[in-house]
């Protein structure tokens, strides 16, 4: 059985050290073995799309948020 990992990315590029750090975790778990894990990015700046396309073919799925959906009903 997969494990799922569920990543909310709220930073934009200039938020600096924060927008860093998240790409740093996106990178970390796209490593990870995808028969093991199924990893979900949530985000909602569009410039995420450009580290999406780099990592194509990664086990990572990207989803794009509104920014008035609540963060907790994209848990459910």
């Amino acid at each position: 059985m997969k494990r799922k990992i569920g990543i909310v990315l709220w930073a934009h590029p200039y938020y600096g050290g924060v927008f860093q750090y998240s790409l740093s975790i996106i990178n970390a778990v796209a490593a990870l073995d995808r028969n093991q894990y199924d990893i979900t990015v949530f985000y909602r700046h569009q410039s995420w799309l450009s580290h999406a396309h780099e990592l194509q073919g990664s086990n990572i799925s990207w989803v794009r948020y509104r920014a008035n959906i609540p963060l907790m009903v994209l848990g459910m």
